[in-house]
């Protein structure tokens, strides 16, 4: 880390480096002045002391042009006690923080504790802030080429225009969750930069972990829909809330939502506002049979039926399977710290021909196992493995889809799950199956 010390005082700047001499840190001071703002353009030092104590230059004057040529350093005043108002006006012109003199060491090393800590957090919100638009550039990569294009297109001018509820209804499996994720990044702000809440509907837990989601619990979501204040772990203030497997929400929360959206309407009919709530829904089954069976709420149905999006089955989609296996290959070679350059031709028209009844989510799984599993520098057709029954080859979709299989190939089903797990490390999946690394290539 970078330390700059400037004033008016050179005895009292070359006394605070001395105090920091034995530092891991690289600290230099420069006479307040012009120089100083050379040297931040030449240095761009992480923490700059500046030392108000006058007469000879005004060192307030220099903050907004200091800020102004690097507005990331951490710019702390030092002020004697008796000037402790300037450091207030300091503070009003961009100034971080101020320190009585005489300063102590010790406080400086506090301070530079906590700027430390501060510069770590604002690296990683960046390298996060970073990866999210890589991630959401992918995706409108892989949109540009794909038959769900229109669909991407009348998502985002249905938000854009404050059309604050869409209903998204698809087989499981079919790429709901990646056209909600990209819905809810590319809201207008600031709802870009709240995390994507999410209510599940059939009351099983969720598998969402990450700082980008938020699972909403039933009580506090009632609590809300009845009109009582949110709560620290439920902050619905523009966010976007995704109600996943609407279908299968039950009868009293369908009522309260029902009211809650009318009463919105109603208050917002005729007026701009700005309500930057947004309501998304998914369901694997189609909403209308379900209100003729008196299974779905017809009042809610009616608010929804006009912004509802179908997302056909990737079998209906067979130019997607293309570009989709390159964005997973893409993916998990960069989850997975692999070099896989393709999909060679043979592996591409497998591809294509089968029917896929598990959707991009099996398409997924089965890229995922192929590149933890391939040896070369493209997969070709003997790494893309499917199960005996058709379904894809990781243990999970076996399960969630009640297949059975001989011993020897759920064998081999475990062995891949684990390799998965594990991130393709076989030394440490051959330790979890209690084998030899030999033993394990034998059996892959």
């Amino acid at each position: 880390m970078k330390i700059c010390f400037t004033g008016n005082n050179e005895a009292s700047l070359a006394s605070l480096k001395n105090a920091l001499s034995e530092s891991p840190f690289s600290i230099f001071t420069v006479p307040l002045g012009e120089e100083i703002l050379k040297k931040i353009r030449e240095k761009t030092p992480h923490v700059l002391f500046l030392d108000l104590t006058p007469p000879k230059v005004n060192g307030l004057r220099f903050i907004k042009r200091i800020k102004a040529l690097e507005e990331d350093v951490v710019l702390i005043l030092l002020v004697p006690y008796e000037l402790k108002k300037k450091a207030l006006e300091g503070i009003k012109l961009g100034a971080d923080n101020y320190l009585i003199k005489p300063v102590e060491p010790e406080e400086i090393n506090m301070v530079l504790g906590r700027v430390m800590k501060n510069i770590a957090l604002r690296e990683e919100i960046r390298k996060h802030h970073a990866q999210k638009l890589k991630d959401l550039k992918a995706v409108n990569d892989l949109v540009e080429n794909s038959q769900l294009k229109n669909i991407y297109r009348e998502a985002s001018t249905l938000i854009k225009n404050k059309k604050n509820a869409l209903v998204i209804i698809g087989e499981n499996g079919t790429g709901k969750e990646m056209l909600i994720k990209t819905i809810h990044s590319l809201s207008l702000e600031p709802y870009s930069y709240s995390p994507l809440l999410i209510f599940s509907c059939n009351g099983k837990s969720s598998k969402f972990s990450s700082p980008d989601y938020q699972l909403v619990n039933r009580n506090d979501l009632v609590k809300w829909l009845q009109g009582g204040e949110s709560t620290n772990s439920f902050d619905p203030l523009h966010s976007t809330l995704w109600f996943k497997d609407i279908n299968k929400l039950d009868d009293s929360i369908q009522a309260m939502l029902y009211k809650h959206l009318r009463h919105n309407l109603r208050r917002c009919k005729g007026k701009k506002t700005e309500n930057g709530f947004i309501f998304l829904f998914t369901s694997c089954q189609d909403l209308a049979p379900l209100v003729e069976a008196k299974k779905f709420h017809r009042g809610l149905y009616k608010f929804m039926k006009d912004h509802i999006l179908m997302i056909p089955p990737l079998r209906k989609r067979t130019q997607d399977i293309i570009p989709l296996s390159l964005y997973f290959l893409d993916l998990f070679n960069e989850k997975y710290n692999r070099e896989i350059e393709g999909v060679d031709p043979e592996a591409q028209k497998f591809l294509k021909s089968y029917s896929w009844p598990g959707n991009v989510s099996e398409l997924k799984n089965v890229i995922e196992h192929a590149i933890l599993t391939c040896r070369k520098n493209t997969l070709n057709r003997d790494d893309l493995e499917l199960n005996i029954t058709g379904r894809s080859i990781t243990l999970e979709t076996l399960l969630n889809q009640n297949e059975f299989l001989p011993l020897d190939d759920m064998e081999k089903l475990y062995i891949r799950t684990i390799l998965r797990k594990v991130k393709g490390n076989k030394s440490k999946a051959a330790k979890i199956l209690r084998i030899s690394r030999n033993t394990l290539k034998s059996k892959c």
